[in-house]
């Protein structure tokens, strides 16, 4: 995706660089014009016109805190609870590919969601989407495999939330729920600080 605002930016310097005299821009013009069509174009292809995101302007101008950063001091919390209960050389899949790896590099991480991983990236997303329900478009949110993450990459641990506890449950069956949000392998060798269940 970057590489096609390279290409834009790319074909607008073209475009200027060829544009004929007897459009009369002078130097400054152009640049203005240039500057007003990049603005146009990144508030539109982000999404910020869309009255939803204006809502949060407050928030990307630095005025309100940013969305939601209320739960990040609970969810280190989390990651670090984590770091009791693994070897440091354990291999976790997650969803939450930014904070919780931050805090806990020890930590090999493994993506849940498919963002980095080529077998689920390339699978179908688990929920179909029609014109009419744009809102539930997410992308990068929409992928997973638990048979394949539970079989195939063998993590000692899975760290999602509480929405995911019925398919885990279905499709890693040699996975045992602990404390309400960590999924350890039973025959993992890498779990510590916590009495496994015979």
């Amino acid at each position: 995706m970057p590489l096609l605002f390279v290409l834009g930016t790319g074909l607008l310097n073209e475009l200027f660089a060829r544009a004929p005299a007897s459009w009369g821009l002078v130097a400054r013009a152009r640049s203005h014009l240039l500057v007003a069509i990049s603005a146009a174009v990144l508030l539109a292809s982000n999404g910020l016109l869309e009255i939803q995101v204006r809502r949060q302007l407050p928030a990307y101008l630095g005025i309100d805190r940013p969305l939601f950063v209320d739960k990040h001091p609970k969810l280190v919390e989390r990651t670090l609870r984590l770091t009791e209960l693994l070897e440091p050389d354990a291999l976790v899949a997650t969803s939450w590919a930014g904070i919780p790896p931050f805090f806990a590099d020890r930590f090999r991480w493994a993506d849940f969601l498919g963002l980095s991983d080529r077998h689920i990236a390339h699978g179908p997303a688990h929920r179909l989407l029609t014109l009419d329900d744009q809102a539930s478009f997410h992308p990068g949110h929409m992928k997973w495999d638990i048979p394949y993450i539970a079989r195939e990459v063998r993590p000692d641990a899975i760290y999602l939330d509480g929405s995911m506890m019925n398919p885990i449950a279905v499709g890693a069956p040699e996975y045992e729920l602990v404390e309400g949000m960590y999924w350890l392998r039973r025959d993992s060798d890498k779990v510590i600080g916590l009495e496994r269940r015979e």
